[in-house]
């Protein structure tokens, strides 16, 4: 992305469930400076990649039991795009909580206390955050750290489902 200029990147991912490298449950993105480009994050895929249908084939990113940082983190405090798509995900965070044994409630003081998605800060355009599932939060579902690139700058967040996640 640093060196494509208005070029557009997707990242296209098939249905499943995934861990992340070495099974952790994380998934980050380094600080990446380019103004001009476009960044889609795209699950829901079949497998040849011809059909996308998130609801029907998810793309589940599980995090592990030890999870000690957010499912899906853009690290840095210098982000910059254009455009930014985050689609299609179902982003669960149980097997990170730890549940009383007799009630199945959540011990919020015992389960990881970090977001599932953090963005940044990040300097954008335009953000879309469509047809994705977060669940199982034990604190909160999103850390949205967005800088406007302009006075036109749109954050749009639609037809997603926010479940079991303490706020």
């Amino acid at each position: 992305l640093a060196g494509c200029g208005a070029c557009t990147v997707d990242i296209k991912i098939s249905h499943g469930t995934f861990m992340g490298k070495g099974s952790t449950g994380h998934w980050s993105f380094p600080d990446t400076i380019a103004p001009e480009a476009t960044l889609r994050i795209l699950g829901g895929y079949d497998d040849k990649f011809t059909r996308r249908t998130p609801f029907a084939t998810p793309t589940v990113l599980q995090t592990s039991t030890e999870r000690s940082q957010e499912v899906l983190r853009f690290e840095g405090k210098k982000h910059a795009l254009k455009e930014l798509y985050i689609s299609g995900l179902v982003i669960d965070a149980a097997p990170g909580n730890k549940y009383d044994g007799k009630t199945n409630s959540l011990l919020k003081a015992t389960s990881c206390t970090r977001a599932l998605v953090r963005f940044g800060p990040m300097t954008v355009q335009r953000v879309v955050i469509a047809d994705n599932v977060f669940i199982n939060a034990a604190e909160k579902g999103m850390e949205p750290l967005f800088r406007a690139a302009s006075d036109s700058a749109e954050i749009i967040v639609r037809n997603n489902l926010f479940a079991n996640n303490l706020r």
